[in-house]
């Protein structure tokens, strides 16, 4: 399936995304430029989790879905019923059977349910599209029909299955860590007056058009994004079995044994890390990282297939963010790390625009 789907993720698929990064990026600070009174209470990981739905809804998809605008309020509210019921699989996992969880699952079938439909009706859509000799995007969509029609046993249920899968991990995650970035930002003045300086060394006006080639400009803001991933990992851990029998520490592990793997606690080793609790973006400016210490994207064969598209789109959010915007993060919040499906600082990074 991985394979199927790559070439929605190559280098010339990227910068073929750029337009759209760039639009979305710009609605997004259009509309919030009508919160930037310096008196209005934002909370950033709302508004970051609505332009990362836009991006993978267009890019992924070719949907609209104008969640910047406030128009997708359905889509978000499914997303996070979505994300909530990932929790409770781990911390709960008898939770199916939890008289008292029942209001909850019935919202999560009708949230789960919304969401196959549309990826149902886009599927068909683009099917007609294709039977009708018409030029359709190389997106997800278009690739994930061209692999069903290689692999018989490809069926429709697992076409939308992928579809949820995607549209959910593509979208969470790097939301979460542009909200983080921001309150690592706000607490760290120096490290954020070095990314303003940088920012506005490259880009002349709030709405000037990113290209593909001036990403590789935001030095700072890569050390920055790095740094944030290290502290809040978009995925706070993930599960391996074991292909061969294993002795770890001295105790020995059958092939097929699960083992999780938190990221968290590897990139919190000072051995690689020193003082891994504080935000210094400058680690990176010229380490090598040691392979297998620094994993935000996971590793290997399984690794996020999304995470050079999180990137960029990171990117070019943030430095439009901060062509247009101050920020002061608001007071007595807390930052406390709340694990969901990732770790996000609990209050969602409230501030106040100008």
């Amino acid at each position: 399936m991985r394979k199927s789907i790559n070439p929605a993720f190559s280098t010339r698929s990227l910068k073929s995304m750029m337009e759209v990064l760039n639009k979305q990026a710009d609605d997004f600070t259009s509309e919030l430029s009508k919160l930037a009174d310096g008196k209005t209470q934002v909370c950033m990981l709302d508004h970051f989790g609505a332009v990362t739905l836009d991006v993978i809804g267009k890019v992924a998809f070719n949907m609209d879905i104008n969640a910047s605008y406030g128009e997708a309020t359905v889509f978000q509210d499914c997303v996070s019923t979505i994300i909530d019921a990932v929790v409770m699989v781990y911390r709960k996992p008898l939770g199916n059977w939890d008289p008292r969880l029942k209001t909850f699952r019935q919202t999560l079938n009708k949230s789960i349910e919304k969401l196959r439909e549309t990826a149902k009706q886009l599927f068909r859509k683009r099917q007609e599209e294709i039977a009708d000799g018409k030029d359709v995007p190389v997106d997800v969509i278009t690739l994930l029909l061209q692999a069903q029609e290689r692999h018989g046993w490809f069926t429709e249920e697992r076409l939308l299955d992928e579809f949820v899968t995607i549209f959910i991990a593509g979208q969470e995650t790097t939301a979460t860590a542009l909200t983080a970035l921001l309150v690592e930002l706000g607490r760290n003045p120096h490290a954020l007056q070095r990314l303003q300086e940088e920012v506005d060394s490259i880009m002349d006006n709030e709405d000037d058009y990113i290209t593909y080639e001036q990403l590789s400009e935001f030095d700072y803001l890569w050390m920055c994004l790095k740094e944030t991933m290290r502290i809040w990992p978009p995925a706070p851990a993930t599960m391996r079995s074991l292909k061969h029998e294993t002795v770890l520490d001295g105790h020995k592990l059958p092939e097929g044994t699960k083992c999780l793997i938190p990221f968290w606690v590897l990139h919190m080793n000072d051995e690689y890390f020193p003082e891994p609790f504080k935000f210094k973006p400058e680690r990176f400016e010229k380490q090598k990282s040691v392979p297998w210490t620094y994993l935000p994207f996971s590793g290997g064969p399984r690794n996020c297939i999304g995470q050079m598209l999180s990137q960029i789109e990171a990117k070019v959010i943030i430095a439009k963010f901060f062509k247009k915007f101050n920020f002061e993060l608001t007071p007595n919040q807390s930052f406390a790390p709340t694990e969901v499906a990732t770790i996000r600082p609990k209050d969602g990074g409230l501030c106040t625009l100008t």
